[in-house]
């Protein structure tokens, strides 16, 4: 399986100062991580989407089952998405668009947060016609 970091947030790399990563959109809101090491960094650097949990664990010389204990951790504190095959229909840049859509669907049951690329698509692909914007008859 493939996983990346969600496009709309950063990661703040502060080792030096008190041997912290946070990851978030700003300071005040994000999660914090202790990494005394620098593989978790390097594992943060690899889950890009394009490469499977297998080969992160190979790149970092770690068993499979540490990176999939800290992926799904990092998973469960909604910062890594999974990469699924159908967002071979969707550009990155779309994906960048659609990211806080993509994330309305965390809020709903499981069956919406593992199939959301596929309601995306759905959505992305559904036309809808508006008749009368209402004004009518104002100033």
């Amino acid at each position: 399986m493939k996983y990346r970091i969600k496009p709309s947030l950063r990661v703040f790399d502060l080792r030096k100062s008190n041997g912290t990563v946070v990851i978030g959109k700003n300071l005040p809101l994000s999660v914090t991580i202790e990494d005394a090491s620098n593989q978790f960094v390097e594992m943060l650097k690899l889950l890009n989407g394009e490469l499977h949990v297998e080969n992160i664990a190979e790149e970092l010389q770690l068993e499979l089952s540490v990176v999939n204990e800290a992926i799904q951790n990092l998973v469960n504190l909604n910062v890594v998405e999974i990469v699924e095959s159908v967002s071979n229909d969707f550009s990155m840049e779309e994906l960048m668009y659609y990211d806080r859509q993509l994330g309305f669907f965390s809020i709903f049951p499981e069956t919406y947060k593992i199939d959301k690329l596929n309601n995306q698509k759905k959505l992305k692909n559904c036309l809808v016609t508006i008749i009368g914007m209402g004004g009518g008859g104002t100033h």
